[in-house]
C-alpha cells in the first residue's frame, strides 16, 4: 500500500482526475447537494444555477462543464483532499478492505460521517464530508 506522497506526479494527478470524475458524477446524477446555510456559502445555489444554465441553452448534456466553470475549483479542492486520503494499492499487494467509522465515532478512518435518515423520497443521508455539510438524495 502506498499514500499519495508515495505516487509518482502522473499516479497523483490520475488520482485526482479520478476523484474529480466520481464527484461531479454524484452530482451530475444528483447524489451529492451541499447544504449552503450550514456550510455559509453558496456551492449547491452555483450548481443549481450551472444546471440551468445548461437547460436554458438546452444543452444538458454540457451540464458537468457548465458545473465546471461555475464551482471547478472547490471540485478540484474537495477531489484533491479525497486523493490525497485514499490509501493505493500495488497490483502484487494482497486485499484490503478498510472497515472503520468516522473520526466523529471514535474511528480513525477518513470515511465521511453519514447519518441515515430513512430511505423515503427525498434526503437519504445527510453527512459531514470533510468539514463541508451535504447530503445523499432519493429521487422520486
Amino acid at each position: 500500500m502506498r499514500t499519495f506522497d508515495q505516487l509518482i506526479k502522473p499516479e497523483q494527478e490520475a488520482a485526482v482526475t479520478y476523484c474529480l470524475n466520481a464527484l461531479l458524477q454524484e452530482i451530475l446524477e444528483g447524489w451529492l447537494r451541499f447544504d449552503d446555510p450550514a456550510n455559509q456559502n453558496d456551492l449547491q445555489a452555483r450548481i443549481d444555477a450551472a444546471f440551468e444554465e445548461a437547460n436554458r441553452q438546452q444543452t444538458p448534456w454540457f451540464a458537468g462543464e457548465c458545473i465546471m466553470e461555475a464551482v471547478g475549483d472547490e471540485l478540484r479542492s474537495m477531489a484533491q483532499c479525497n486523493a490525497e486520503d485514499a490509501s493505493y494499492a500495488a497490483e502484487d499487494d494482497p486485499p484490503v478492505i478498510r472497515l472503520g467509522g468516522s473520526p466523529a465515532d471514535g474511528g480513525d478512518t477518513f470515511q465521511p460521517y453519514i447519518k441515515d435518515t430513512g430511505y423515503a423520497t427525498g434526503v437519504v443521508n445527510r453527512f459531514d464530508y470533510f468539514g463541508i455539510h451535504a447530503e445523499i438524495v432519493k429521487a422520486a
